[in-house]
């Protein structure tokens, strides 16, 4: 993937969520800060099916005024469980866009 496809990724996603994009200097530093978000973009070419579909079914049995959103839960004995939360941006800035 071009450099350029990621950069300009990082700076739609920036301009989307009202923040700014930091230039990758090599120190470990988020992609994208927005208020109170450290965002890290990742961009590729296909998002893996099961993920895609788990989010149309969110998108699907949602109703009017709720947030759909995935919850992947990572199980393994011994261990905390780590839950990491999916929401289509898209569905995200349209609420925002409606409260506001």
């Amino acid at each position: 993937m071009s450099g350029e496809r990621w950069k300009g990724a990082e700076r739609e996603i920036a301009a989307l969520l009202g923040g700014v994009r930091l230039p990758n200097s090599g120190r470990g530093q988020p992609d994208v800060i927005a208020g109170k978000l450290a965002v890290q973009v990742k961009t590729r070419k296909d998002l893996p099916g099961w993920l895609e579909d788990a989010l149309d079914q969110a998108i699907r049995d949602a109703e009017a005024g709720q947030q759909p959103v995935v919850i992947l839960n990572r199980v393994s004995q011994g261990q905390k469980a780590r839950r990491v939360l999916v929401a289509d941006l898209a569905h995200v800035l349209q609420d925002t866009e409606m409260a506001g």
